[in-house]
């Protein structure tokens, strides 16, 4: 049990650092694309004809790891079952499945990118159309990918998934380099699919599973396997996705560029969140499902308050950094190459109005951890169809005076909507009451970002500084001035974790 433990402990050590180096490698792909295509139409077009495969691909990573695992610890209790033989299967069936949904898209495919461009040129209907059927391509792959990375989760091997995930975007990155300007828009989607099948490779070259026949009764046994829950999880998931696919739908609706700046915009949003929020999650709730088994609700809510107070502490002056210091931040990681000065200024705006629910949506990303903990499926179900829903009718709304600006207004509303909704579901389940916290921290951290705000724009005018580099600086040294003087609770915690890992 100690070596088991002790493997777990070291794995989410591994993981945590690997996924932080990945997301970083994403970003820097990112980045590249800014470079070679910044907000040019062909970006956009690229963005409408990726959408729906790769957010398949997505749900099928959650479906695959939702099912296996829980699935082969029940049949290894009920029957003798060879885990090879386990995989091996189940490669089989979801590649069937990943090739069929690929055939069926490629048959609709004209009519699914004419539904997204109706109003579009027809060599940019073509390149879109290019674009969607390579990217078909990719699902099978992905089913391969998934399934494997599943099997070595059930045997406690969990550093070649996370060596693969950086194997795939370090090979990425390398191709757009080298053939992004022979291949154009069109080394996105090749790039992705080689390094996708040297990802497949690698996890299929380490594993022992070997390709033979599988048995009779397998379709059976999956389909006995399969959990209502584990459905719902995929539909929730899902619904999680449909955002990027909803926005990419108003392409004819906003000015040519205006998709590739919610792109942008979303990256520099997500980054924060991805690293910093993800982080804290794993530090913080090792044992939260424990807790909620044996019914220690004091602890559910220490945990959740501590939570709240580093959240808010650390993503209040995020915000702040983006909304007075984002274009400049936009300027250095992506003003290059073919994104230009204007580029940077349509997309601050669109991360200007991303930014008021980085706050909200940070701890509605933790809560969630507690929804599921909690066993409210059903419940996270309906608030999901809520928030798409709002998404898309305040899309409708917005997007005729706003262009882009108005899909991201609608996307902020609806991240607030979710925190809102996600803290009446626990409170209703259990009596959890996170408001009083939350409100103490935010005006703290709000009174705290604004008076080191005001000092840094007031000693910059008195000094006659007109670097705004300068002024961010002065910025953050106020802030962490101010908090090592007033010393809130927030800061103790997080002194706590990074001392004891804990």
């Amino acid at each position: 049990m100690n070596k088991i433990s002790s493997t777990i402990a070291g794995a989410s050590i591994l993981i945590s650092l690997t996924g932080i180096f990945t997301k970083g490698l994403g970003f820097f792909r990112e980045i590249l694309y800014a470079n070679f295509f910044g907000l040019k139409t062909e970006f956009d077009i690229y963005l409408v004809g990726a959408v729906l495969p790769l957010t398949i691909n997505v749900i099928i990573y959650y479906l695959v790891q939702n099912y296996l695992i829980p699935s082969y610890k029940r049949s290894e209790k009920n029957e003798s079952i060879e885990i090879e033989n386990f995989i091996r299967n189940n490669l089989y069936v979801f590649n069937i499945i990943g090739i069929f949904l690929s055939l069926t898209l490629f048959i609709f495919s004209e009519a699914i990118i004419k539904a997204y461009l109706y109003n579009a040129k027809p060599d940019e209907i073509k390149t879109a159309l290019i674009i969607f059927q390579l990217f078909l391509i990719s699902i099978p792959v992905n089913c391969t990918i998934s399934v494997l990375s599943a099997s070595y989760h059930l045997r406690l091997k969990f550093n070649y998934p996370a060596y693969s995930q950086l194997f795939l975007n370090l090979s990425f990155i390398v191709l757009i380099i080298l053939f992004s300007e022979s291949l154009g828009i069109y080394i996105i989607p090749i790039g992705y699919i080689v390094s996708s099948l040297l990802q497949a490779y690698y996890l299929f070259k380490k594993s022992n599973v070997r390709i033979q026949g599988f048995h009779d009764n397998l379709l059976y046994d999956l389909r006995k396997s399969i959990r209502p829950s584990i459905i719902l999880i995929v539909i929730i998931e899902g619904i999680g996705q449909l955002y990027f696919v909803v926005d990419r739908y108003f392409y004819n609706a906003v000015p040519a560029g205006g998709i590739a700046a919610i792109n942008y915009a979303q990256t520099i949003f997500q980054l924060p969140i991805a690293i910093l929020a993800s982080s804290l999650s794993l530090v913080i709730f090792p044992r939260f499902t424990q807790y909620i088994n044996v019914n220690l609700i004091s602890e559910v809510v220490n945990k959740i308050n501590n939570t709240i107070k580093i959240n808010v502490i650390l993503f209040v002056f995020i915000t702040f950094l983006y909304l007075n210091y984002g274009e400049y931040f936009l300027k250095i990681f992506f003003e290059r190459g073919k994104f230009s000065v204007t580029d940077t200024i349509v997309t601050y705006n669109v991360l200007f109005y991303l930014s008021f629910s980085l706050v909200f949506y940070s701890i509605y990303s933790v809560i969630n951890k507690l929804i599921y903990s909690l066993g409210l499926i059903k419940n996270l179900l309906f608030l999901s169809l809520g928030g798409i829903s709002i998404k898309i009718f305040l899309n409708i709304l917005l997007v005729d005076t706003m262009d882009q600006d108005g899909l991201a207004l609608s996307t902020t509303i609806s991240y607030i909507y979710f925190f809102i909704g996600s803290i009446f579901l626990v409170y209703n389940r259990i009596a959890i009451n996170f408001f009083p916290a939350f409100l103490k921290e935010i005006l703290f951290a709000l009174s705290n970002s604004s008076i080191s705000l005001i000092l840094a724009e007031e000693l910059s005018s008195l000094l006659n500084i007109e670097f705004l580099n300068v002024e961010l600086c002065l910025f953050i040294l106020f802030f962490i001035l101010n908090v090592w003087v007033t010393k809130p609770s927030s800061v103790f915690l997080l002194t706590r974790i990074f001392h004891k890992k804990n």
